[in-house]
């Protein structure tokens, strides 16, 4: 399973140095804050983020990075960092894809860290984006996740646009002799892209 997260983390790499790759690569970062519903965090929850793009006619990969004040209400204290990356192969409007995450949970009562594979799907309207998750689970029970995760993307100019993340999952939690129960979060985020380099 991490040879198959590494391998899609250097998807974007792997773009940009091809000679025959044609297409755009571009960064982007963002920050915002979020609610979240039966997680076992405090509100509100505020989240850095910072990511890169890459896309050719027929593909679209993307490597994300972002942390959050998962102030752990059994433990007090939290913090949670996370990688995502995506491949898509693209059809007209349409993506299909799946990709690979890594969460790390640091406490002062405990640290929690999981890979978990995903199937991904989204489109792209005029004006706007949706991209959806399905989080799949793995052979840990003390940390795995599996839910639904969605995102939605509006632009506001050239360069900023808002976005949306919500997602539905069910966990387990650490300090509690309980079965895995169900959560919720939404984050609210402000992006800023980069100015982006083609290759032709």
């Amino acid at each position: 399973m991490k040879k198959l997260a590494a391998f899609l983390f250097l998807f974007p790499a792997l773009f940009f140095i091809c000679p025959r790759a044609k297409g755009q690569i571009a960064a982007y970062l963002g920050g915002g804050g979020g609610l979240v519903n039966g997680m076992g965090t405090r509100n509100p929850n505020w989240t850095p983020m910072a990511g890169i793009e890459a896309g050719t006619r027929k593909t679209l990969f993307n490597v994300e990075f972002s942390a959050d004040t998962a102030n752990k209400i059994d433990a007090g204290s939290g913090v949670l960092f996370r990688f995502v990356a995506h491949g898509y192969l693209t059809h007209k409007r349409f993506f299909f894809g799946g990709g690979m995450s890594r969460t790390q949970l640091y406490t002062s009562a405990y640290d929690k860290s999981a890979w978990h594979p995903r199937a991904a799907v989204g489109y792209q309207g005029r004006g706007w984006s949706v991209f959806g998750d399905y989080i799949l689970p793995h052979g840990d029970p003390q940390n795995s996740v599996q839910g639904a995760q969605v995102r939605f993307e509006i632009p506001i100019n050239r360069r900023l646009s808002f976005r949306y993340d919500t997602e539905i999952v069910r966990f387990h939690s650490t300090l509690q002799e309980q079965d895995r129960h169900w959560g919720g979060t939404s984050t609210f985020l402000l992006i800023f892209h980069l100015p982006g380099r083609e290759r032709k």
